[in-house]
């Protein structure tokens, strides 16, 4: 019955999503082609609204979640930790993680004019944050959840939050940028 709740939970969460997506989708549309407007302002919005919503992800693990986590005994910890880095792949997550990407480029498609602070903002995100993610962050996921491989918890806590840290740093210069 709990494996039902939980894939019923996730089928709604992934329903949702979709669902916004097909209504920023389909504004999208409209202002573009129906109306012949190509509104650079949609895509900043959505572009900021995202940056946020990674900022706020971070923050919350460099601010409280990984403390809190390197307190508990390292077998506790750990699955918890593993617990997080499951649940954490979801349309959702990914959707605002690389959306910045594709909202990007759609600006720079439309041929509208860009300033400088809007690509150091991107520039940012990408090397800070997604590159961060995948060249530390996750190789670290993927070795907790490797059972085999023997984890010392206080050395992972301190090494995942170090990367974390920088991707909190670049996703909030990213956001002020951006917003500048």
């Amino acid at each position: 019955m709990f494996q039902y709740n939980r894939l019923k939970e996730r089928l709604l969460y992934r329903l949702k999503f979709k669902c916004i997506i097909k209504a920023i989708s389909e504004t999208i549309v409209e202002h573009i082609l129906v109306r012949g407007e190509a509104s650079m302002s949609i895509f900043q919005i959505v572009y900021v609204f995202c940056l946020a919503i990674q900022l706020g992800f971070y923050f919350s693990f460099s601010n409280t979640i990984m403390p809190v986590l390197g307190k508990q005994a390292g077998n506790v910890g750990q699955r918890i930790m593993q617990d997080i880095n499951k649940q954490v792949e979801n349309d959702q997550f990914l959707g605002s993680f690389f959306a910045p990407i594709f909202l990007f480029i759609a600006i720079l498609l439309l041929g509208n004019p860009i300033d400088w602070q809007m690509y150091l903002s991107f520039v940012i995100y990408f090397a800070g944050v997604i590159g961060v993610t995948i060249a530390f962050n996750m190789p670290l996921n993927r070795q907790l959840a490797n059972r085999k491989t023997r984890t010392d918890w206080a050395e992972f806590v301190q090494q995942w939050s170090r990367w974390n840290h920088v991707r909190t740093g670049s996703a909030l210069v990213a956001l002020a940028l951006a917003i500048s």
